[in-house]
């Protein structure tokens, strides 16, 4: 299973925006993508509270201090996204939003993974 991982900040709207639209993009990819939101901020119970949606789907983690993690992957703005393979490398960093097409990379790098194995 693929992980996108979503960084946020929890005073961040456009983060909880595009979570809806992760979601749709998970089902049409019939749960090969796992969602993991990471929240930046620390504020964890904030941010659940905010987003209205089902949280069944989702996983959630909080970040608290561990500017390292963000470090790592170049995260500098909210949301950024991180695509994942099943092998635990890197797909993509940063994997574009949503609304630029995430779908069709996501799919892309998909079909890539099969055919290499």
């Amino acid at each position: 299973q693929f992980v996108l991982l979503d960084f946020i900040s929890s005073d961040c709207a456009p983060c909880f925006y595009d979570l809806v639209r992760l979601l749709e993009i998970q089902q049409n990819l019939a749960n090969k993508l796992k969602i993991v939101v990471i929240v930046t901020d620390g504020n964890l119970k904030k941010a659940m509270a905010l987003y209205d949606g089902n949280h069944q789907h989702i996983t959630w983690l909080n970040l608290d201090d561990n500017i390292l993690v963000l470090e790592s992957y170049e995260v500098k703005t909210f949301p950024s996204y991180v695509l994942i393979n099943p092998d635990a490398t890197i797909a993509m960093a940063p994997a574009p939003p949503p609304n630029e097409s995430l779908e069709v990379f996501i799919k892309g790098f998909m079909v890539r993974y099969q055919n290499n194995k």
